[in-house]
């Protein structure tokens, strides 16, 4: 039976970044923000208010290897946080 993915919102620099349970307990709070500056930095992307992320990635990035990789950069209007997103999912992210 599928459930609902319970988000937590992470204090990380200016961005509005939220994060997984799972993803959470997989990594540290400093590797995900580091490993979070890289992507969103490499993909051109910048943190602007009234915009939020959520960033989710395989253990093998972690550890160098390839991993894949989902980012959601999303727009919030009025009462909807995630009225718009632009998705990026990556295969084989090479850190």
């Amino acid at each position: 039976e599928s459930q609902p993915i319970a988000l937590t919102r992470l204090s990380h620099s200016q961005c509005e970044l939220l994060a997984s349970d799972e993803m959470r307990r997989s990594v540290s709070e400093e590797s995900y923000g580091k490993n979070f500056d890289e992507v969103r930095q490499r993909l051109n992307i910048a943190c602007k208010p009234g915009e939020r992320f959520l960033f989710f990635y395989g253990d093998r990035l972690e550890t160098n290897g390839l991993g894949r990789v989902f980012l959601a950069h999303c727009a919030m209007h009025e009462d909807n946080p995630f009225s718009y997103c632009d998705n990026y999912f990556y295969y084989s992210w090479k850190p």
